[in-house]
């Protein structure tokens, strides 16, 4: 076969979106190899004296925006060239959709620039050799050829009908060029199954560096090219921004954006836990920090003049019969500040000997503050809670299903976290909310990240605190500080009837909560 690096170099690979060295993004050009992609593509991609490749498999373990689908588009466009004619190659992703999107979609371009027959899922080149796109499903795609192989972020294969579907995919003996490239950033470390943990364990942590590229390093000085023991599994292992458009400010900016732990997976290429601690506890104290600043030395059931005590309060309720804890957290919103505050907090904690009982706690409860501070809405999951909600509801309490699955959940992770992170929450002192904070643990779904509870009770420190918290804030922030339970008569702008003020206050401002109202000026 012809080696990679000169096939790049002449035809080269066509792009829809060029890179310039010197211009940046560009229209339609040709595919750039990079240091030190060119010396990693050229050692891997380059036959042997006796005519076959290095490797059968190689791994290109690259952080997030590295142009890891142009390389396996490009790899495809070269081995479709230079292989025997009627090859059958594959691109596989965690879904139809995203194949089609990255790497196949590069390719199908490449194509109808260069010759060759396109379809939605399919490429036919001129020497006959046919490209396909395939989802991560083992149906029907037995009995390939399976010359060529292409996975899209392997990091997603961690279940039975992923490991089926690398099983289907297996490399045909018969090949005489057998290949097959992964390109993916890493995942979650403790997720089982795990194939792309698997091999990265094979390979980087009891494999041997590839001595042509082990002046190849991090910034730590480690090699990043590394081969299996018995030489047929190839990997290269990057946590280094190495492309001229990965800027400190696109960093800067993606800091902001993610989590920690989803930034060091996807933009420093580190394996992570799925599950880990959800906010520095520091953040938490902050927010005391700054309410106490305010004034806030405890709930706002408590007798004060602060002006919050006025304030729309949405409480989040979260419940546990035997095992979990029980809790009801409320919060306001600032208008005019556009800060979120605690209003007021009460966690119970059971034991098998003396489960809660509901009405005497959470419901006296939640009837308490509802005399005390103006509620708006009483966000709860219906789990454990149907007779309790049923019982509230018929007093006229302002109740609001939430159910805790799914992008609920999620939506109220990121709402507390980044109120915490942004610095608009503030609190005032509660030690056992902030224990329940402290030892709150995030997991990461297909969704996003997700507040994970325990639902056996197994784990030793109990979070509900920071569940039914979260729950109230993105309460809050949704409703805005408006007190959406009472009609709003909007005034007919196109009236000729004069109007008489009927209040102290300004009209427009009758929305707002009385303290934050201006008078009307005669």
């Amino acid at each position: 076969m012809r080696p990679f690096v000169e096939w790049i170099k002449d035809p080269g690979f066509n792009i829809a979106r060029g890179w310039s060295l010197t211009e940046g993004i560009t229209g339609r050009g040709k595919y750039l190899l990079l240091p030190p992609m060119d010396r990693i593509l050229g050692h891997c991609l380059t036959a042997k004296e006796n005519g076959k490749l290095p490797y059968s498999t190689l791994i290109l373990g690259r952080i997030k925006k590295s142009g890891k689908s142009e390389d396996l588009a490009a790899i495809g466009a070269w081995y479709a060239d230079n292989a025997p004619e009627h090859s059958e190659l594959f691109y596989v992703a965690n879904s139809e959709k995203q194949a089609v999107d990255r790497a196949f979609k590069n390719l199908q371009f490449h194509v109808e620039q260069s010759g060759g027959r396109v379809l939605n899922t399919e490429i036919e080149f001129p020497n006959g050799t046919v490209a396909k796109v395939l989802p991560k499903v083992p149906r029907g795609v037995a009995g390939g050829q399976n010359d060529f192989v292409a996975f899209d972020e392997l990091f997603g294969y961690t279940d039975e009908r992923s490991m089926r579907m690398w099983t289907e995919m297996t490399l045909s003996p018969a090949s005489r060029y057998p290949l097959r490239v992964i390109a993916s950033y890493a995942g979650y470390e403790n997720e089982q199954p795990n194939l792309l943990y698997d091999l990265y364990n094979l390979v980087i942590l009891n494999g041997d560096v590839v001595p042509e590229l082990a002046d190849i390093v991090d910034r730590n000085g480690r090699p990043i090219c590394f081969r299996s023991k018995d030489g047929s599994i190839f990997c290269m292992w990057d946590t280094e921004p190495r492309m001229p458009w990965q800027t400190p400010d696109y960093y800067a900016a993606e800091a902001v954006a993610l989590t920690p732990m989803e930034f060091l997976r996807v933009h420093r290429n580190e394996w992570v836990s799925n599950e880990d601690q959800f906010m520095p506890i520091e953040w938490f104290d902050d927010a005391v920090a700054r309410g106490e600043q305010l004034g806030l030395r405890g709930p706002l059931t408590m007798p004060n003049l602060l002006a919050q005590r006025n304030y729309p309060v949405c409480l989040g309720v979260d419940i546990g019969i035997t095992h979990d804890n029980s809790a009801v957290v409320g919060t306001y919103y600032d208008v005019k500040r556009q800060r979120i505050g605690l209003a007021c907090s009460q966690i119970w904690a059971p034991t098998v000997a003396n489960p809660i009982d509901l009405e005497h706690t959470v419901e006296a409860y939640v009837q308490e503050v509802c005399k005390s501070l103006h509620v708006i809405s009483i966000a709860y999951d219906k789990t454990n809670f149907h007779r309790s909600m049923t019982t509230l509801k018929n007093k006229g309490l302002p109740m609001v299903e939430f159910s805790q699955q799914g992008q609920n959940m999620t939506k109220a992770t990121k709402a507390l976290y980044d109120a915490m992170k942004n610095g608009t929450f503030e609190a005032y002192p509660d030690p056992t909310l902030r224990d329940h904070v402290k030892f709150a643990r995030a997991k990461a779904g297909p969704l996003g990240f997700c507040l994970a509870k325990d639902k056996y009770g197994r784990s030793k420190y109990p979070n509900d605190g920071a569940v039914a918290l979260a729950m109230s804030v993105t309460e809050s922030i949704t409703r805005g500080g408006i007190d959406t339970t009472k009609k709003v008569t909007i005034r007919n702008p196109f009236s000729d009837i004069a109007s008489v003020p009927t209040s102290k206050y300004r009209e427009d401002e009758m929305w707002l909560p009385a303290p934050l109202r201006s008078k009307q000026v005669v």
